[in-house]
């Protein structure tokens, strides 16, 4: 067999090996892909918490319990390190804030899991409404809307919050963000609870509920990280972006508002 023989023979023999390897794997079985939905309790409203997700989604649960590490994050953006002030870091916010609540406290943000251990302990909850809790999880929609839509925003916080053992540990405050923040407990498909949000994009003609799965990786973030005012009448939430997306136009939209009167000091 010449040298050129032996090279076309071993270009057939790789294409035959590639070729049936095609054939086979096309004759397989195909993988599951599918997630393997599992019955999460709803009894005392587990299913708005953390810990019954543990067992039925463990890699999905450890994971997002990873935010209750602390120290420096890589990304230079906070980490979950308490009590790391914005006001000790810019004081002129104590003037810029006067007569509104983040002149009392402002700090960094933390992890997720620590959503009910701030909120409790925060000095600017005194003298909240139950209307403080709608962005801490889903207790607000899977509880009190579904109860009695938003008569739960005009409760004193105390009555309005969750449920919790111990206010000073994430496994104490279990009902506050967790899962069901932003997946569906019986389906695990997004889904956005947070019913200010809902209707604010309804009242800017977007119907949330034909959101494509992708506009919904956005939503299920965006209904919480937005600005948001109260509604003077009832105490539900509103966005200024229903008076449009810009900077400016919020502003405008968020003029007649009363939440933020800030008491300036007359100039001698």
């Amino acid at each position: 067999m010449s040298k050129l023989q032996k090279i076309l023979a071993g270009i057939v023999a790789v294409c035959a090996l590639f070729f049936g390897f095609v054939v086979v794997r096309l004759g397989a079985a195909p993988n599951d892909d599918s997630v393997k939905l599992a019955k999460i309790s709803h009894e005392n409203y587990a299913h708005v918490g953390k810990e019954a997700y543990k067992e039925a989604y463990p890699l999905e649960y450890n994971s997002y319990m990873k935010n209750n590490q602390g120290g420096e994050s890589p990304t230079g953006y906070g980490g979950s390190d308490p009590g790391k002030s914005y006001i000790e870091m810019q004081p002129e916010i104590k003037e810029n804030f006067k007569g509104y609540k983040f002149s009392v406290q402002y700090d960094v943000a933390r992890g997720h899991t620590w959503a009910g251990v701030d909120q409790l302990n925060s000095q600017r909850i005194p003298p909240q409404k139950g209307n403080c809790i709608v962005c801490k999880g889903s207790w607000m929609y899977d509880k009190w809307y579904k109860e009695s839509g938003w008569d739960f925003a005009s409760l004193p916080f105390a009555e309005a919050t969750p449920p919790y053992t111990n206010k000073d540990t994430v496994e104490g405050t279990d009902l506050y963000m967790g899962c069901s923040s932003c997946h569906d407990p019986d389906t695990m498909e997004l889904r956005v609870y947070q019913q200010g949000f809902v209707e604010s994009m309804a009242l800017k003609g977007i119907d949330i509920s034909k959101a494509s799965h992708n506009e919904m990786r956005g939503y299920v973030c965006g209904q919480c990280h937005n600005e948001y005012y109260f509604m003077a009448e009832d105490g539900r939430v509103r966005h200024p972006f229903i008076g449009g997306w810009e900077p400016e136009e919020q502003f405008q939209q968020d003029q007649p508002k009363a939440e933020f009167q800030p008491k300036l000091r007359k100039k001698a």
